[in-house]
């Protein structure tokens, strides 16, 4: 179920993150999940209360590590491709 207020980045037929999941799911013959709004509000105000900088840090720093070496980019790549 899509919500009108959603911007193309969310429910883009092709680019965007719903088209994108609808696509895989057919592909994978999946039934395709519901696609709530108010999901991503209950996560914008959780975070106004949460801090999540505990688990955010390590998660930059793993991605930074990842994409400053250029043998660490290709390997994790491919790594994702296998997967």
């Amino acid at each position: 179920m899509l919500n009108y207020r959603w911007g193309k980045n969310m429910c883009g037929v092709k680019k965007g993150l719903v088209g994108k999941i609808k696509q895989f799911c057919a592909e994978k013959d999946i039934s395709e999940p519901k696609f709530l709004q108010c999901i991503i509000h209950q996560q914008a105000l959780r975070a106004k209360y949460v801090d999540i900088s505990r688990v955010l840090d390590p998660v930059t720093k793993m991605v930074n590590l990842i994409r400053s070496h250029g043998l660490n980019h290709r390997q994790f790549r491919e790594m994702l491709r296998e997967i």
